[in-house]
C-alpha cells in the first residue's frame, strides 16, 4: 500500500529530515562518535563463570526413605536465597583474598581504572570534610574496626565484581567474576566456589558434632525421667492392687454388657406378662372377649368344657321342645349344664391366676437383675477411678520410654552422619580463563551509538518541525487551510539581485518580472502554471476579476499579482492590474511609473478614469497605481465609487487583477474581496503561521466570497531541492531549459 494511502507520508518525513540535514547529521554524529571512541578505548574486562549444584539439604544417609524423599524434592527458593547471601558474604570474600594473596593486587587497589583516581580523591576529600563537621563515631559503633580502609575497599570491590544468579526452578547457581585479567577472574571464581563448599562441609560437621553432644546429654536426662516414671507406676500397682487392672476392666465390661442384656429381656417379659394379665382380668366377665385370648384358646380343658357345655345346651333345647321343664330329663340336663359352666369358670380363673403368678415372677426377676446391674456399675466406676490414675502413670512411662528410644536411635544416626564429611554443594563446572573480553561489547556499543544517534537526530528534527508551525510546503496548505491548491512560486530573488536585471523602463525591479529578459525558467513556468489554474478556476463568461491578498505583509502577494497579470496579458487577453493597497503600494515600482494619479485620486474625484488607467510596456496590460495615500483607505475601498470604477473597467477588460492589503493587519482586503468576489490567497513559505493563515481564511469565508485557491510563494528550490522535489525536481529544470520561451 502506498504511504499516502496508509496515512503516513514517508516521503514527506524524508523531506523534513533532509531539510534539517545539518542538524540531523550533527545530532547523529555526537552519540555515534562517543560510542566509537568508548568501544575502542575502553579497557577490556573479562568474565569467568563457574556453576554450583545446590541440593535442598544434606540427606540422612542412614535413612533410606529420607534419601528417596529428598531426591524427589524440587528447588527451594529459600535455599537459593540463603546460598546467594552466603556466597556474597564479606567473610568469604576475605577468605578468598587471603588464600590467593590479592590484598596488594592492582585489581583491588590502583589498577587499570586509575583514570577515576581524581573522582576517588574528591570523594575522600568530601568524606574528610564530613567527619570534620560531624562527630566521630565511638569505637564500639564503628563496624570497620576489624579491618583497615584498604582491606575494606578490597573486600567491597571483590563483592561488587562477584555475581551470583540462579534459576527459580533450578538447583544450579551461576557464579561469575569480572576482572581486567582473565586468569585472575577464573582463579577468584574457583576459589570462591571451593571455599564455599569447604565452609559448608565444615558447618555441617560442626552442626553434627554439636547435635551428637546435645543428644548424649538429652539421653542421660531422659533415662532418669524414664526410671522415675516406671518406679511411680510400680508403686501405684503395689498400693492399689492394680496388677491385673486391665483384665478386671475387661471382665467387668463383659459382665455389664450381659447384665444390660438380661435386664432388658426381663423388662420386656414383665411388660408382656403384665399386659396379658391385665387384659385377661379385665375381660373375665365378658365370655365372648374372654374366649378370644390365646391362653384360653390353647387350654384343652377349657375347650373340652366348652364343647361339653355346647352339647348339653343342644340337648336342653331339643328336650325343651319335646318335654316340659319339670320333666326329669330336663332337670338332669339343667343340672349338667350348671356343673359344666362351674368347671369352665374354675378353669378360666386358674388361667388368670397362672398369668398373675407369671407377672409377679417376671417383676421379681427384673428387680433382682436391676439391682445386680447397679452393683456391677458401681464396681466398674470404682475400678475406672483406679484405672484412670493407673493409665496416666502407664502412658507417662510409655511416652518416656518412646522418647528415650527415639533419642537413642537419633544419636546412633547422628554418630554415623558425623563420620561422613558430606555437603549438599557440588562444583558442577569449574571456571576457565576466558579467551575473549566480556566488556566492552564493541558491536553492541556501536549499534547502540548508531541507534541512539539516529533516534536523537530524528527526535530533534521532528521536535523542531513540530514546534515550527509556519507553512512550509503545499501539504500544509491542503491540510491546514482546507482550500484548493493552485500552484507554487519559487524564490528567485537571489538570482535577480545577483544578476541586476532591469525592467523595461531602466529602473531596478523590486522583484522578478515575467516580462524581464533572462527570468529564471522555474519562475516563468510556475507563473504560467498558476495562470492556467486561475483561468480554469475563475468564471467563464464576461470580465473575470480576482483579488490577491495574504495573511501578513512580506509574503509576496504584490509580486505574484504583477506577474499573474503579465502572464494573462501574454495570452492576448486585455488585462488590468489595480493596486488597491493604498497603505503600502508596490505596483508602480515594478513598472517605474509615478504613484499619481492613481486609484485614490479617482475615488476622491480628483482624476478622470482615463488618467488613472495607464498603458505599460507589456502588451495588453494596463496599470492603475494606488495614488496618494488617503487618510482612511478603508472608507474609499468600501464606497460605491470603487464598485462603480470596477464595473466600468469590466466593460473594457477581460481580466482585472486587484492587489490589496493583507487580511489580518487591516480590513481593506475584506472590503475589496466583498466587492470583487473571487480571491486568490498567497502564502509565503516559512513566513506565516498556519494558525494565522487559517484565521485569515476564516474571515474570507465569513464574507461569502469565493476563494479560487492558495498559492505557495517564495519556495527555495535551490536550498531545499529535495524538499520540493515532487513539485519542482531537477528533471523539471532540465525540461525548462530545453523549452522555448513563450
Amino acid at each position: 500500500m502506498p504511504s499516502d494511502q496508509a496515512g503516513i507520508d514517508v516521503k514527506q518525513h524524508l523531506r523534513t529530515i533532509y531539510r534539517h540535514r545539518r542538524l540531523a547529521v550533527a545530532a547523529f554524529a555526537i552519540p555515534a562518535v562517543m560510542a566509537f571512541v568508548y568501544a575502542f578505548t575502553a579497557t577490556p574486562v573479562y568474565r569467568a563463570t563457574a556453576r554450583l549444584l545446590i541440593e535442598p539439604d544434606d540427606p540422612n544417609v542412614v535413612a533410606f526413605q529420607e534419601v528417596i524423599t529428598r531426591r524427589n524434592q524440587g528447588a527451594n527458593p529459600n535455599v537459593q536465597t540463603t546460598q546467594r547471601d552466603m556466597l556474597q558474604s564479606r567473610s568469604l570474600a576475605r577468605a578468598v583474598l587471603d588464600q590467593l594473596g590479592l590484598w596488594e593486587h592492582p585489581e583491588f587497589g590502583r589498577g587499570p581504572d586509575e583514570r577515576f583516581d581524581a573522582l576517588r580523591a574528591a570523594g575522600r576529600t568530601l568524606s574528610s570534610l564530613r567527619w570534620a563537621i560531624l562527630p566521630s563515631p565511638s569505637p564500639q559503633d564503628d563496624p570497620a574496626d576489624a579491618e583497615s580502609r584498604a582491606e575494606s575497599r578490597a573486600i567491597s570491590m571483590l563483592q561488587d565484581k562477584l555475581g551470583v544468579s540462579g534459576g527459580r526452578n533450578s538447583r544450579v547457581m551461576r557464579l561469575t567474576f569480572t576482572a581486567f585479567d582473565g586468569r585472575l577472574a577464573a582463579d577468584v571464581v574457583n576459589a570462591v566456589a571451593q571455599l564455599h563448599v569447604e565452609r559448608d562441609r565444615e558447618f555441617r560437621n560442626t552442626s553434627s558434632r554439636d547435635a551428637s553432644r546435645w543428644l548424649q546429654q538429652r539421653i542421660g536426662e531422659q533415662r532418669e525421667t524414664l526410671e522415675a516414671s516406671e518406679r511411680a507406676l510400680q508403686r501405684y500397682r503395689e498400693q492399689h492392687g492394680a496388677v491385673a487392672v486391665e483384665d478386671r476392666q475387661t471382665i467387668i465390661v463383659r459382665e455389664l454388657e450381659n447384665l444390660h442384656s438380661a435386664v432388658t429381656t426381663a423388662t420386656m417379659a414383665r411388660v408382656e406378662s403384665e399386659a396379658r394379665y391385665r387384659d385377661l382380668q379385665a375381660a373375665q366377665d365378658d365370655p365372648e372377649s374372654l374366649g378370644r385370648f390365646p391362653e384360653i384358646l390353647r387350654n384343652e380343658i377349657i375347650q373340652e368344657q366348652r364343647l361339653t357345655l355346647a352339647s348339653l345346651r343342644r340337648d336342653r333345647s331339643r328336650l325343651a321342645d319335646e318335654l316340659g321343664p319339670r320333666h326329669p330329663d330336663m332337670i338332669s340336663v339343667e343340672s349338667s349344664i350348671r356343673d359344666a359352666e362351674e368347671r369352665l369358670q374354675n378353669e378360666v380363673l386358674a388361667v388368670v391366676d397362672s398369668l398373675r403368678i407369671e407377672f409377679q415372677v417376671a417383676s421379681s426377676q427384673e428387680r433382682q437383675l436391676a439391682a445386680e446391674l447397679d452393683r456391677q456399675t458401681q464396681e466398674a466406676l470404682a475400678l475406672d477411678r483406679t484405672g484412670i490414675e493407673y493409665g496416666v502413670l502407664r502412658r507417662e512411662a510409655e511416652s518416656d520410654r518412646s522418647l528415650y528410644e527415639s533419642l537413642l536411635q537419633r544419636a546412633a544416626e547422628t554418630g554415623v552422619a558425623s563420620d561422613l564429611e558430606t555437603s549438599n554443594i557440588r562444583i558442577l563446572d569449574a571456571a576457565e580463563a576466558p579467551l575473549r573480553p566480556f566488556r566492552p561489547r564493541r558491536q553492541l556499543i556501536l549499534l547502540v551509538g548508531l541507534l541512539g544517534g539516529a533516534l536523537l537526530a530524528v527526535g530533534l528534527v521532528f521536535g523542531i518541525e513540530y514546534a515550527d508551525d509556519r507553512i512550509k510546503n503545499p501539504e500544509d496548505l491542503k491540510t491546514r487551510l482546507n482550500a484548493p491548491y493552485l500552484g507554487m512560486v519559487p524564490d528567485v530573488s537571489a538570482e535577480v539581485a545577483s544578476s541586476g536585471r532591469q525592467t523595461g523602463s531602466g529602473n531596478e525591479s523590486p522583484g522578478p518580472l515575467l516580462s524581464a529578459e533572462g527570468s529564471p525558467e522555474s519562475f516563468t513556468e510556475s507563473i504560467r502554471s498558476l495562470r492556467t489554474a486561475v483561468i480554469f478556476s475563475a468564471a467563464t463568461e464576461g470580465c473575470r476579476s480576482v483579488v490577491l491578498t495574504s495573511t501578513i505583509p512580506a509574503e509576496g502577494k504584490s509580486c505574484t499579482s504583477v506577474n499573474l497579470a503579465i502572464a494573462l496579458a501574454q495570452t492576448g487577453m486585455r488585462t488590468l492590474l489595480v493596486d488597491a493597497d493604498l497603505r503600502n503600494p508596490r505596483q508602480h515600482s515594478y513598472f517605474g511609473v509615478d504613484l499619481e494619479p492613481g486609484l485614490s485620486n479617482r475615488l476622491a474625484a480628483r482624476a478622470e478614469e482615463s488618467e488613472v488607467i495607464r498603458e505599460t510596456s507589456v502588451a495588453n496590460l494596463c496599470l492603475v497605481t494606488a495614488g496618494r495615500r488617503p487618510p482612511d483607505p478603508g472608507e474609499l475601498l468600501g464606497s460605491k465609487l470603487f464598485a462603480g470604477f470596477l464595473k466600468s473597467c469590466r466593460e473594457r477588460f477581460d481580466w482585472i487583477i486587484v492587489d490589496t492589503t493583507p487580511i489580518l493587519p487591516v480590513a481593506d482586503a475584506t472590503l475589496v474581496a466583498r466587492t470583487v468576489g473571487d480571491v486568490l490567497f498567497v502564502v509565503g513559505t516559512r513566513t506565516t503561521s498556519w494558525r494565522s493563515a487559517a484565521d485569515a481564511m476564516a474571515k474570507l469565508q465569513q464574507l461569502d466570497v469565493r476563494v479560487l485557491g492558495t498559492v505557495l510563494n517564495k519556495a527555495d528550490l535551490e536550498r531545499h531541492a529535495y524538499y520540493y522535489s515532487r513539485y519542482y525536481g531537477r528533471e523539471y529544470s532540465r525540461y525548462y531549459n530545453r523549452s522555448p520561451a513563450s
